[in-house]
């Protein structure tokens, strides 16, 4: 969305099936946005959670949710460069004030062992998650 991509207003339960049978078939921005914001929980394409019934009984509309929040988010990643590729083809020598996210591509996202984030002295803060 930061290169001026404007989401569809909604996912349907057939439009996320679709998408989630045919991942390549669509741009890997639009693919991203339907297996993560229109999935039950964030979860890669784990199952049609876009708009669902809340446990007491009021339906909310969670894809709409991770637009707005994406979208409040949007100015502090201007100048951020998003890239995806292989490890082994990451030249880590010279690169600096960077964040890697390592997903072992056998496990589903929400089962990672392992997800740190480091940020530089100059951001101010440093974090690392581990997951036990």
């Amino acid at each position: 969305m930061l290169d001026g991509y404007i989401p569809p207003e909604f996912i349907s339960k057939e439009m996320y099936a679709e998408v989630k049978q045919n991942k390549d078939a669509y741009e890997q921005k639009f693919t991203g946005l339907v297996g993560i914001c229109a999935s039950y929980n964030g979860n890669w394409f784990s199952s049609y959670g876009a708009i669902s019934e809340t446990k007491i009984n009021t339906v909310r509309n969670y894809y709409q949710e991770s637009l707005r929040n994406i979208n409040k988010q949007l100015p502090n990643l201007t100048a951020v460069k998003f890239q995806c590729r292989e490890y082994q083809s990451l030249k880590t020598d010279n690169m600096r004030n960077c964040l890697y996210i390592v997903i072992h591509p056998m496990q589903k996202i929400k089962k990672c062992i392992t997800i740190k984030i480091l940020i530089t002295k100059s951001f101010g803060i440093g974090v690392e998650f581990v997951r036990k």
